[in-house]
């Protein structure tokens, strides 16, 4: 939602007011959970998602797809009082 929130509206904006900046944003959040499927929820749209999944009874919380990568990428380990990161 990150970069097509800044590609689709932030880049494409000037909002005078913050009022104004609720209210576009707002509505294109709806349409993004409501009317736009995501290739990474089996091309269904984050609330058709939801519904098939969270709201029945004893079902679990499952999560989309997504490449095991565990096993390729170091961990990493951020200290955050030094501002320095160290890979394991």
């Amino acid at each position: 939602m990150g970069a097509a929130l800044r590609d689709e509206l932030l880049n494409r904006e000037i909002f005078y007011s913050l009022e104004e900046a609720k209210v576009i944003l707002g509505a294109w959040r709806e349409e993004y959970n409501t009317e736009r499927p995501h290739s990474s929820l089996r091309y269904q749209t984050p609330n058709e998602y939801a519904e098939a999944h969270f709201k029945q009874p004893g079902a679990t919380r499952p999560r989309p797809p997504q490449a095991d990568v565990s096993l390729t990428t170091p961990a990493m380990i951020f200290k955050p009082r030094t501002n320095t990161m160290t890979l394991v």
